[in-house]
């Protein structure tokens, strides 16, 4: 959306190279995203063997 705003407002440049890098970005905040997910659910597994 900051890029779109930046491109229509300010008449920044697109390219492909910007256009991959966005890509990058957001597909490694949901590789974080996910690997935390993942993170907390073994977390919880153990907690839960540990109280059994």
């Amino acid at each position: 959306m900051t890029t779109l705003v930046g491109i229509v407002v300010w008449d920044d440049p697109f390219s492909i190279i910007v256009g991959i890098g966005m890509i990058a970005v957001v597909a490694g905040i949901a590789l974080l995203s996910k690997g935390t997910q993942e993170a907390e659910e073994v977390a919880a597994a153990e907690t839960a063997d540990a109280t059994a």
